[in-house]
C-alpha cells in the first residue's frame, strides 16, 4: 500500500522545474548578486514550466579557451560543454533552448538560438534584445536589469506572459519528501529513512532508487542543437 501511494504521488506531483536543469544562471565572471541570480533563476523556471523551453545565462570572465571568440563560446556552450551535470540546452526532440552568454573582458555578449525556436526568436529579434536592452544597460554597470529585462524580452518573444509573471522572493520551502526526491537530495532523504528506524526504509529506499533513475532517464537529460544562429555584438 505505501509504495502505490508513492509511485501515485510522485507521478501526481508537479514538478518545480520542467527540466530538473536545477538551475539556469551561470555566473562565472561573478556580475551578480545571489539574490539576483535567484531571481533571474526563477523567471527562467516559469518560462520553462510554461512553456518547456529553456532560457540560460552563462557569464564569462573572458573568452580565453575560446580564442576571443563569443560565437565559438555560445556553440560550445549550447551544444557540447556540461553545464550542471547535463548537456545541450533545450529539451530533447524540440531543440527549444536559448543561450545568453557574456564575457567581461572583450564586452562582448552573444545569443544562441535551438532549431525549435528560430521561428519565434528570429537572429534580427536577437540582435536587437542585444544591442537596445543589453548593452545599454551593462555600459551603465547594471548587469542585473540588463539580464534579467532580456531575459524577458526573449521569453515575450517565445510566446511567454511576462506581464502575469509574479516574482517568488527568497523562503526557505517546506520539508517535501517528493519534491526532495526530484530534485536529487538522495543522500539526505536515504539517512532519514534509515535513521529514524523506519520498517519500510529498505523498501522506500528502494522505490527511491528507481524513481531517481526515472526521473533521470526522462527529465534530466539536455539534447538541444543549434546550428550557429542568433546574434552577437559589443557593449
Amino acid at each position: 500500500m505505501i509504495l502505490a501511494i508513492i509511485i501515485i504521488s510522485a507521478f501526481s506531483t508537479p514538478l518545480t522545474y520542467a527540466s530538473l536543469r536545477g538551475k539556469y544562471v551561470y555566473d562565472e565572471a561573478y556580475l551578480l548578486y545571489d539574490y539576483e541570480i535567484e531571481l533571474i533563476d526563477a523567471l527562467c523556471a516559469s518560462v520553462d514550466n510554461a512553456t518547456t523551453a529553456e532560457i540560460v545565462i552563462v557569464t564569462l570572465s573572458n573568452l580565453n579557451q575560446f580564442q576571443g571568440d563569443i560565437n565559438k563560446a555560445k556553440l560550445a556552450l549550447f551544444n557540447n560543454i556540461e553545464l550542471d551535470g547535463i548537456v545541450g540546452i533545450g529539451k530533447k526532440g524540440k531543440d527549444n533552448g536559448i543561450l545568453l552568454v557574456v564575457s567581461l573582458d572583450e564586452e562582448l555578449w552573444g545569443v544562441e538560438v535551438g532549431y525549435g525556436l528560430e521561428g519565434d526568436l528570429t537572429d534580427a529579434e536577437a540582435g536587437r534584445v542585444g544591442r537596445l536592452i543589453l548593452s545599454p544597460k551593462f555600459k551603465e554597470g547594471d548587469y542585473y536589469s540588463g539580464i534579467f529585462e532580456s531575459v524577458a524580452t526573449i521569453a515575450e518573444e517565445i510566446g511567454y506572459d511576462v506581464e502575469n509573471y509574479t516574482p517568488i522572493l527568497l523562503v526557505e520551502p517546506d520539508i517535501n519528501l517528493i519534491d526532495l526526491l526530484f530534485k536529487g537530495d538522495w543522500g539526505y532523504i536515504i539517512f532519514w529513512l534509515l535513521g529514524n528506524g523506519s520498517p519500510y526504509a529498505i523498501l522506500l529506499v528502494a522505490v527511491i532508487i528507481l524513481l531517481m533513475f526515472f526521473s533521470k532517464s526522462r527529465f534530466g537529460g539536455g539534447g538541444g542543437r543549434s546550428g550557429g544562429g542568433g546574434a552577437s555584438g559589443r557593449w
